[in-house]
């Protein structure tokens, strides 16, 4: 009698289509990339892996938690995340939201008001994480507990 297949996300080990190759997502060259270029910013985790990549733009403390904020309700100002954030500092909030627009998940548009304000939304590239952080939610939801 042959053993079961082991199972990730439901389906048998080492049996994941990527880029038509089946391929296992836990070996390391699903999450292989090619090796940056003598340009690349230096980034907090220096992987080539999508993952890394993905955390160097999202994965800083606050950052999950603006998105969030934004995919509630809509634009908002800056004074709206620091009343919403608690414990968030100003300089925080600021290199977050800067490290955000710079990577083109928020684009930031100024009122004509003086002094002059800025709103900040999302862009397409933003509104792709919206699945993400509704998985997010789901983990929570069945993995840990209030208080």
């Amino acid at each position: 009698m042959a053993a079961s297949p082991r199972l990730v996300y439901g389906r048998p080990a080492g049996r994941f289509e990527c880029l038509g190759k089946q391929t296992n997502p836990f070996d390391s060259t699903f999450f292989a990339c090619e090796p940056p270029n003598e340009k690349t910013v230096k980034k907090q985790f220096d992987q080539h892996c999508p993952v890394a990549r993905t955390l160097d733009v999202i994965g800083e403390k606050w950052t999950i938690l603006i998105l969030r904020e934004l995919f509630l309700f809509g634009p908002r100002r800056f004074q709206d995340f620091a009343d919403r954030l608690t414990g968030i500092s100003p300089n925080t909030l600021s290199d977050r939201l800067k490290k955000l627009e710079a990577s083109g998940i928020l684009k930031r548009s100024f009122y004509d008001e003086h002094p002059p304000r800025a709103e900040y939304h999302l862009t397409d590239k933003g509104d792709e994480l919206g699945p993400i952080l509704l998985a997010l939610k789901k983990w929570g939801e069945d993995n840990t507990s209030v208080g």
